[in-house]
């Protein structure tokens, strides 16, 4: 296995560092990016398949740079990594230039939850499908990791909406020193735990207020928000997703915005329909 990540590495390097040594000076602190991902090398060199993790985040970084860079949406601003806007405080994964005074701010988070396939897990399956939001279901079989799949799209969707208030927080402490400044939350994950569809609903419902009628979290989510008093201050621009088998040095998928697809779209989206989530 070390063997595998090891060539991993390699590769990384071949695709990643002609990135940050051609970005020039569009990519501000792109040295201090590769060192952030030299230094999780030599964690996992050192201590093995517990610092595995660290690697895996600071690929998705890399990825998420070249990403900014060729993505013509992001425009040609200049593109600081982990520019300290507020002293001491939080700092943002990146900041895309949009003129003198207004930057995007853009936060990458890698949301990957390993849910054990055991008998508890199943059993909270069960109890949690009475909270599953009217006219949807989602079905999974307990012999094809269905404990695994269900818990890891819930806390997936536990990790959207916390990482959500978190940036929302650091953008608000931001635009005290720099007022104009809007946010970007990119979500980071193989494709298995979480599926792309699966943020569309939470972007949808951030975006407008209220949730989609196919989205099977939409009950216990509101349920939850009202008993902890939850109130999101929708200042984030939006969502992306960047979707990266750990194996594989570039992403499969690129997505932004990420958004749910339109009732009036017509036929094509059976998987979306409101009486079911695809079985997975």
């Amino acid at each position: 296995m070390s063997e595998d990540i090891e060539s991993h590495i390699a590769a990384v390097k071949a695709v990643y560092r002609p990135v940050i040594e051609q970005a020039g000076g569009r990519l501000s602190g792109g040295e201090r990016l590769w060192a952030q991902f030299e230094h999780a090398v030599a964690a996992f060199r050192k201590h093995g398949r517990p610092r595995v993790r660290g690697v895996i985040e600071r690929v998705n970084e890399l990825a998420v740079a070249r990403a900014m860079l060729t993505d013509a949406t992001f425009g040609s601003g200049r593109i600081e990594y982990e520019p300290e806007i507020v002293a001491g405080g939080s700092l943002f994964d990146f900041a895309v230039a949009e003129g003198a005074d207004r930057a995007l701010y853009v936060e990458v988070k890698t949301v990957e939850p390993r849910t054990e396939d055991s008998d508890r897990n199943w059993q909270k399956y069960l109890q949690r499908q009475k909270y599953i939001s009217p006219c949807n279901q989602y079905v999974v079989a307990k012999e094809c990791l269905g404990a695994t799949i269900f818990g890891d799209s819930f806390s997936a969707r536990s990790s959207f909406m916390s990482y959500t208030r978190e940036t929302e927080a650091k953008l608000s402490g931001h635009a005290a020193v720099r007022p104009g400044g809007r946010s970007v939350l990119v979500f980071c994950g193989t494709g298995f735990a979480w599926h792309v569809d699966e943020l569309e609903d939470f972007a949808d419902f951030y975006g407008r207020g209220r949730h989609r009628i196919d989205d099977p979290f939409a009950a216990m989510e509101q349920h939850e928000m009202t008993k902890d008093g939850i109130e999101l201050a929708r200042t984030l621009d939006g969502f992306a997703a960047l979707i990266r088998h750990h194996d594989e040095t570039e992403p499969r998928k690129w997505i932004y915005p990420v958004r749910g697809p339109s009732w009036r779209q017509g036929p094509g989206r059976a998987d979306r329909s409101p009486l079911r989530k695809p079985v997975r």
